[in-house]
């Protein structure tokens, strides 16, 4: 049997199509897009950084990208690493982790400090990639502290949920930030001025905010269940996957009473039990 290959170029250009679609579409990059070009990047200067031969009509193209992309793509040996790079990999960081890793965390303190003593040394490009951040960190990099943001935040999910949408990517990781920063209060600190806020959300959240994304990522694929046996009478391999680990934890003693009266609403149409399926027979 052969195997088709496709050749570097092909490959080449496929992914530098997408870098120009997302740029057109969405006028930033995809974690998949940065990715690729740092690739690009260390085939450029190839090991230890030094030059490698890299074919000189995809390095026409690569430098075609710089002021859409707002670097250079090629970067170079000793310069610190650009504004807009770190904005990038700490966005990409908040989706996939859903927190920011401690050199993250101080390179944004440095900046914020750094912006308010000289506000002129940052770019407008610089402020345009940090102002992208906000919606994932659910306030303004600038201050430390944003009722203003966060009430925005508060009242774009509660829109979302009061019209039965799906939260988008950012709004479930800002949810599960707060989840994790306020679970732990002690009596004293329990009267935080944005709980008010948050607790009005729970006439939505079938788990109470506190729940974070445990909460909306459960109620989400437990009627999505529902709606595929009701659709097609069945369900799929990920979704059969996903009640075993709901088995295993029943079993454990890990659900709680809502959730377990949520799944068993949920497969009143399944043709085996939920609870048994991780069972030796």
């Amino acid at each position: 049997m052969s195997t088709k290959l496709i050749s570097p170029q092909v490959d080449f250009e496929k992914h530098y199509q997408k870098v120009l679609r997302d740029i057109r579409r969405k006028d930033e990059l995809s974690p998949a897009s940065w990715l690729w070009i740092l690739e690009e990047r260390k085939k450029y200067w190839g090991r230890n950084y030094i030059y490698s031969d890299y074919p000189e009509n995809q390095f026409q193209k690569m430098e075609k990208l710089n002021p859409k992309i707002g670097f250079d793509w090629k970067g170079q040996r000793g310069n610190r690493k650009p504004i807009i790079e770190w904005s990038l990999e700490i966005r990409e960081s908040l989706i996939s982790k859903e927190r920011v890793e401690d050199d993250q965390y101080e390179w944004l303190i440095r900046n914020r400090k750094k912006y308010q003593d000289d506000p002129d040394s940052f770019s407008e490009q610089d402020i345009s990639a940090l102002d992208k951040l906000i919606p994932y960190l659910g306030r303004d990099w600038r201050q430390t502290s944003n009722y203003a943001a966060f009430l925005k935040f508060v009242k774009g999910i509660n829109y979302s949920l009061s019209r039965d949408k799906k939260l988008s990517s950012a709004q479930v990781v800002w949810l599960n930030h707060k989840a994790q920063t306020f679970r732990n209060l002690s009596p004293e600190e329990d009267t935080h001025e944005y709980l008010p806020l948050l607790e009005k959300l729970n006439k939505y959240l079938e788990y109470g905010w506190r729940a974070g994304n445990n909460g909306v990522d459960f109620s989400q694929k437990a009627e999505a269940i529902q709606q595929s046996l009701e659709e097609r009478g069945s369900i799929t391999g990920l979704q059969k996957r996903w009640l075993n680990f709901q088995s295993k934890f029943y079993n454990a003693d890990r659900l709680t009473e809502k959730q377990i009266e949520k799944l068993e609403h949920c497969t009143k149409k399944l043709l085996f039990d939920w609870k048994s399926i991780n069972k030796k027979k």
